[in-house]
């Protein structure tokens, strides 16, 4: 057995990537709906959602796409599935990837990697057939993604997003690469790809918040990495959506930054947050897959975020989360592929079928993506 281990392990190696069918037309637009950028917009919408839930469904990890990408030998087809799908998962690991794609003899592998880049950091994407076909152009976008492999050794994705934003309102920042963006396409992308381990950072950049929206918007972000329920909802028929519903919410994350005196581990702090909310002490910090299941079950999709993350280590299918708009039907609907994952039919008195969430062992996944 274990001298036919390295033939196994060859062998998978050599498996084809994930690759949806949509990755046959890109980067042509024309078999999509729409006129000029909306077609182009209709075009990088299905192929981000398509490589997304087939990467993330049945593909490898980052750190082990990154490897197969070092090994060299893939195929156009499975370099397109590297860049695209595997921008999902926001890893600075694939970065190097990135860099060597941005310089491939390939067009269509270039655009895929500036297209993809743009999905891992979060931002907006490029018109792939818009990007200027030049050796200038390439030399430069390759040269970036350098830098973020550099500057990623210091910093994370979400901390160079948050130097970035200070940037963007002149205030004092950290040495280092930052993007010229906007500061609410900043805080847009961190929104996009902060997870619970980045909460220090999103936590030191809360007393720097001096413009309400801006403040807001991150209140918005904590309550998702946190796993906490921050903003008020309004209710009752006459209820009004205002200002005033974000008030307590940062007078709670005031108070949190008051009370500490250490950098939080984020991940304990959702965890914890997440025993909370479900009501369900499971006995070693939110191991076992029932207390993610019951946020599930709650009527404030924020608190979805993270537990659909951690869900797939316990056996359940990726359902993708729109963070821009996480009361959207599409959140919702996905959720009914985890609860039939999870649901047991058993025999009940009374000739009834009795419904329960199927337990698993304490064995929970890992917190990093």
């Amino acid at each position: 057995m274990l001298l036919a281990t390295p033939v196994l392990l060859a062998a998978v190696a050599a498996q084809p990537l994930p690759a949806p069918q949509v990755l046959e037309r890109f980067p042509n637009a024309a078999f999509w709906p729409g006129v000029g950028l909306q077609q182009v917009a209709n075009m990088l919408a299905d192929v981000r959602r398509d490589t997304e839930l087939e990467m993330r469904s049945h593909g490898p990890g980052p750190q082990q796409l990154m490897a197969r990408w070092q090994r060299g030998g893939l195929g156009e087809r499975d370099q397109l599935a590297l860049l695209l799908g595997g921008a999902a998962y926001h890893h600075p690991a694939l970065l190097p990837a990135y860099v060597q794609a941005l310089r491939s003899p390939s067009l269509t592998v270039r655009q895929a990697a500036a297209v993809g880049l743009a999905w891992l950091l979060g931002d907006r994407p490029p018109a792939p057939q818009a990007i200027p076909d030049t050796p200038e152009i390439w030399q430069r976008m390759a040269g970036f993604a350098d830098r973020l492999v550099a500057a990623t050794r210091t910093r994370t994705l979400v901390g160079v997003w948050v130097d970035s934003y200070l940037e963007g309102r002149g205030l004092p920042r950290r040495p280092g690469l930052v993007l010229s963006r906007e500061p609410a396409q900043c805080l847009a992308a961190i929104r996009e790809i902060a997870t619970p381990a980045d909460l220090p950072e999103l936590l030191a950049l809360w007393p720097l918040l001096d413009v309400p929206s801006d403040r807001y918007a991150v209140l918005e972000v904590l309550e998702l990495v946190m796993v906490a329920r921050l903003v008020a909802m309004p209710q009752g028929e006459r209820a009004a959506w205002g200002e005033w519903v974000y008030v307590t919410g940062a007078e709670q994350v005031d108070a949190f930054l008051h009370r500490l005196c250490a950098t939080p581990a984020g991940w304990e702090v959702a965890r914890r947050s997440a025993l909370a909310l479900s009501r369900h002490d499971d006995g070693c910090l939110a191991c076992t897959p029932t207390p993610w299941l019951r946020l599930l079950e709650l009527a404030y999709p924020p608190v979805w975020a993270v537990a659909l993350e951690v869900l797939p280590g316990f056996g359940a299918p990726f359902v993708p989360f729109d963070r821009s708009a996480p009361s959207g039907e599409d959140n919702a609907r996905a959720l009914g592929l985890i609860f039939s994952h999870f649901e047991v039919s058993a025999n009940a008195p009374g000739g009834q079928l009795e419904r329960r969430v199927q337990s698993s062992p304490r064995a929970g996944p890992g917190p990093g993506r």
